[in-house]
């Protein structure tokens, strides 16, 4: 007997999901829903399966019993019946498996792309976000000092009083800068 359900791929199977979920590198929100969508048609599916395969079991217990023996045309309903049964079970076992198969694949998909996926898009923005926060950083340690020393050589305090030349700003301005910078080493 055939396989029923892994034979009929489509292009929306899981491994054209997989593929696309991983070329989307966890940045397609619209693949969970896929996913998502791919699941509940699979718990549906499963539903209509074991609905069909009941009806069959109860056909086959109906048929079986002794009011129906009017019907049958020939000794040999007993084996009929027993190999229509096995045959019932086969495709149970059959429609079991490839439904696990299938609904474990869509699991796996949807907790690669919410967990995985998802958390490796995060991360990279967060590293953007990082560097864009170093590059602040850096631009603060350098004109922080810098700010220092024109506001200080702004006030009008007594000690400034005589009105100092502009280029005596220039020796305090590199020197709070080395400060700056020999504390950042020490620290970090």
């Amino acid at each position: 007997m055939g396989s029923h359900l892994s034979g009929s791929r489509t292009p929306s199977s899981s491994e054209g999901k997989r593929t696309e979920l991983l070329r989307a590198n966890g940045g397609n929100p619209r693949l969970i829903q896929d996913l998502l969508g791919d699941a509940q048609l699979w718990d549906l599916l499963g539903k209509s399966c074991n609905r069909q395969i009941a009806e069959l079991k109860a056909f086959q217990n109906t048929y079986g019993s002794k009011p129906w023996t009017v019907l049958h045309e020939n000794e040999d309903v007993d084996e009929v019946m027993k190999t229509f049964g096995e045959r019932i079970e086969d495709l149970e076992r059959e429609y079991e498996n490839g439904l696990k198969t299938l609904a474990d694949t869509s699991r796996d998909l949807i907790q690669l792309k919410e967990f995985n996926l998802t958390s490796i898009a995060e991360a990279q923005k967060s590293r953007t976000t990082n560097l864009s926060m170093k590059r602040l950083s850096w631009i603060t340690f350098v004109f922080l000092p810098l700010m220092f020393i024109a506001s200080l050589f702004g006030m009008n305090v007594d000690v400034l009083a005589s009105d100092p030349a502009w280029w005596i700003y220039v020796p305090f301005a590199l020197g709070t800068m080395l400060l700056t910078l020999a504390v950042w080493l020490i620290f970090n």
